[in-house]
């Protein structure tokens, strides 16, 4: 693997005005933060910030919808054996019952 290294020109204003922001984290955490995410990424943003939505509206079916996020999440990064044994568990929370709250079809 081959380490690549900045070195930025920059004046004690500019400098102080970046250390400002950069906080707690490290240089490479703060440069990293604004770079665009992987695809995989931000599927999985997606996916945790509309569970989290749908959780807060519909908190009665959390577990459920807690199920299919971890299902959805784990499709996305290609682990399908462990995909599969969620979906086994979806499938027996069905059939118990689950997911018939207020709203649900």
């Amino acid at each position: 693997m081959c380490v690549r290294k900045l070195l930025i020109d920059l004046t004690e204003e500019e400098y102080e005005r970046l250390l400002r922001i950069k906080g707690s984290r490290t240089w490479k955490e703060l440069l990293l933060s604004i770079a665009p995410k992987s695809r995989e990424e931000l599927l999985i943003k997606k996916v945790n910030d509309f569970f989290r939505e749908l959780k807060g509206l519909d908190p009665e079916n959390m577990e459920f919808y807690e199920f299919a996020r971890v299902l959805l999440v784990l499709y996305i990064k290609g682990d399908w054996e462990r995909a599969s044994k969620i979906l086994g568990w979806i499938a027996e929370l069905l059939k118990g019952g689950g997911g018939h709250g207020e709203g649900s079809h």
